[in-house]
Order: structure tokens, then C-alpha cells, then sequence
């Protein structure tokens, strides 16, 4: 029984209908309507049905769809992202992509591939974390952070969240995500104009930090590829592929890693990167404090050695400013004892002279008291 239990629920495929459609086609057949977005007050446009054919009406429920099926359909047609979205936001995300879509054509611009998409997607996030709003503050992800930085919000919690904000162009005014940095000379330089900046998917910001930790991770493998002996290619983008292999993960491509890794190899930023994150980014440390999966990700893919140095140190950082602090409350508060017994000295000594009647005594201990003042 606990082993039946234990199996993992098999996910319905979807039907066979579904499966046919592509990026190009879902929305001749895909129909959309408003609907009461259940987080949000108002409504919104989703898609509902899928007209399998015309002629005898036989459609199919978007509704009636498990959530895995959902989100596989989302995936067939272009919506990437979609792991952790609810029913009603892969039909939204549906609708997205259709009204962009049908919004391009009538501009007459051609509508970009789910690879060259995924491309636009990498290049946009490397633009705006290198851009000048964003990159001192991308150097600081991975210092080592104190209890008074998590007390008075030192850690970059925002972060991410905020390149999510620019990568998604909420700021009409920023063009920093479009702005491809490359020099004419390099041999892939048409390919990567060739994109369009303009045609991306919308990203969380939980999805770009992890890709982004990915890119640092490839370009690690890419740099000791290179250097092994026997090897004499000197075009970083031979050795994507087989970085991309050893890392693993989603979403990347290659012409996004290569772009990357070129962006990294300028002097202003190479050797900042290399100093600061050394191996890789500790994910602990990538402005996301509040993460226990982060912390378990993060050991198991590094064997927890440096991570466990840097809160070692964090400690000891932590105690060292306790025992500052204990040392200073103590030397302030032997300073005010101090002043607390010579003040009463001079006035017991004070009330002495007037009992005995000792004007020139008194005389001289209020101008002591004068001059200590």
C-alpha cells in the first residue's frame, strides 16, 4: 500500500489533437473570451476552447485540461514558462502570446522562432544585469553577509526583482535590454544582430536568477575547456555545446551563452567577475534571503564546502561585532560611574563646607566644579 502510495502520478498526455498544434498555428483554431481573473479585480482575456473542427463544431475545453496538460500545450506553442502557473494563468499566458503575435503581424514584422525567442530572452538578461543600473549591484550578490545586513535590509533581496521589472520593459524609457554590446569584428556578430530584442517572453524573476546562476556555471566549463591542453580553437563558441551538456538546466541556447561569456571578457568585467563569484554564485547569496530549497540546491551542487566557509566566516564577522559592541557599552558605562562618583564627592564635599561655615573652602570648590563643567 505505501508503495503504491509512493509512485508518482503519471501525467495525463494530452490529446492528440492538441499535440498537432504549433506556435504558428494555435490561433487559428484556439478561440478567447473575458473572464474574472480569480487573483485580480476585473477581467481578462483567456483562452477557452480549441475549435478542433469547424464543421461539426467539435471543440475541446481548455478547463476541462489537467494542469499538466495545460502547461505542456503552453510549452508546445511558445509559452516557456509556465512551471509554476496556476489553469487560469497558462489560458491568460495563451492569450499573451496570441494578442503578441497578431500584434507584430500587423506591424509586418516577422514573428521570431521559440529558439531565437529563447536567444532574445538570454540576451535581454545579460544587457540589463551589465547595464549601469544594475551592474554594482550584481558585484555585490555574493558578500559575505553579517546579522546586521539581514536586520537592516544590507542583503540585495530586491534584486532579481527588480531586473525582472526592466527585463519585462515596464520602463518604456529604458532601452538597456536591447542594446546588444558586441564588436563588429566578431564572427558571430550578424547572428546575434539578427535577433529581435523586442519579441521576448515575460520572465519571473525566480526564473532569471536560476538562469543566470546557469550562465555563470557554463561560462566556468567554457573557460577550462579552453584551457586544456592540445586545445588551440580560440572561438569561444566551439566550446558551448559541450558546456551547455555538463550543466544541464532549461532555457538556455547557445547563442545566449556565448553572448554571455563575451560580455564577461571585456577588462572592465572579467576580472571583476573572476575575484568576486570565483567558481560559480553561491545561490544562498543570489538576493533571495528567504529560500530553504535555494540553501539544499546550492550544497548539493557545490558539496556545501564553500558555502559552509562563508557562513563560518559570516560567524565569526557576527561575533566579532557583538563583543565590539559589549566592549563599548561597557567603556561608556564605566565612564558615566565615574563622573556619577566625582559629582558626588564635590557636593558631599560642598554641603561639608557650608556646615562648617568655611566660605574660602567653598569658594574654591565651586570654582573646581566651574572649570570641570
Amino acid at each position: 500500500m505505501a508503495e503504491a502510495a509512493s509512485k508518482k502520478r503519471k501525467a495525463k498526455e494530452l490529446p492528440d489533437e492538441l499535440l498537432q498544434l504549433t506556435e504558428s498555428t494555435f490561433r487559428k483554431v484556439m478561440k478567447f473570451r473575458l473572464e474574472t481573473d480569480p487573483h485580480e479585480t476585473g477581467e481578462v482575456k483567456v483562452a477557452y476552447e480549441v475549435s478542433l473542427c469547424q464543421d461539426n463544431n467539435a471543440t475541446i475545453e481548455l478547463d476541462k485540461l489537467t494542469l499538466d496538460q495545460l502547461r505542456k500545450l503552453c510549452k508546445n506553442v511558445g509559452v516557456q514558462y509556465v512551471n509554476n502557473c496556476t489553469k487560469f494563468a497558462c489560458r491568460k499566458a495563451l492569450w499573451i502570446l496570441s494578442n503578441h503575435q497578431e500584434q507584430r503581424e500587423k506591424d509586418g514584422i516577422r514573428l521570431s522562432t521559440v529558439s531565437e525567442r529563447a536567444s532574445s530572452n538570454m540576451v535581454r538578461l545579460v544587457n540589463v544585469v551589465f547595464s549601469h543600473n544594475f551592474f554594482e549591484s550584481f558585484l555585490k550578490l555574493n558578500d559575505i553577509k553579517t546579522r546586521s545586513d539581514h536586520e537592516t535590509g544590507g542583503l540585495p533581496s530586491d534584486f532579481w526583482a527588480d531586473v525582472a521589472e526592466a527585463l519585462n520593459g515596464d520602463a518604456e524609457d529604458d532601452d538597456s535590454a536591447t542594446n546588444i554590446v558586441i564588436s563588429l569584428e566578431d564572427p558571430h556578430y550578424d547572428e546575434l544582430m539578427d535577433l529581435d530584442l523586442d519579441d521576448f517572453d515575460v520572465t519571473t524573476s525566480s526564473v532569471l536568477r536560476k538562469k543566470f546562476n546557469l550562465l555563470l556555471k557554463v561560462r566556468k566549463v567554457m573557460k577550462q575547456n579552453m584551457t586544456l591542453s592540445g586545445e588551440h580553437d580560440n572561438d569561444p563558441y566551439n566550446f558551448v555545446d559541450v558546456a551547455m551538456k555538463k550543466v544541464g538546466g532549461t532555457g538556455l541556447t547557445k547563442t545566449g551563452c556565448y553572448y554571455f561569456f563575451q560580455r564577461c571578457a571585456t577588462k572592465e568585467h572579467e576580472e571583476a567577475i573572476d575575484d568576486i563569484f570565483g567558481d560559480t554564485m553561491d545561490e544562498i547569496l543570489m538576493g533571495n534571503t528567504n529560500s530553504s530549497l535555494d540553501s539544499s540546491v546550492s550544497n548539493s551542487d557545490s558539496g556545501g564546502g564553500g558555502s559552509d566557509k562563508k557562513r563560518a566566516y559570516a560567524a565569526i564577522v557576527d561575533m566579532s561585532n557583538v563583543v565590539t559592541s559589549i566592549a563599548a557599552e561597557m567603556k561608556k558605562s564605566t565612564s558615566a560611574m565615574e563622573e556619577k562618583n566625582r559629582i558626588d564627592k564635590q557636593s558631599q564635599l560642598i554641603m561639608l563646607a557650608q556646615h562648617l561655615g568655611k566660605d574660602d573652602m567653598l569658594q574654591g570648590l565651586l570654582a573646581d566644579l566651574s572649570g570641570g563643567a
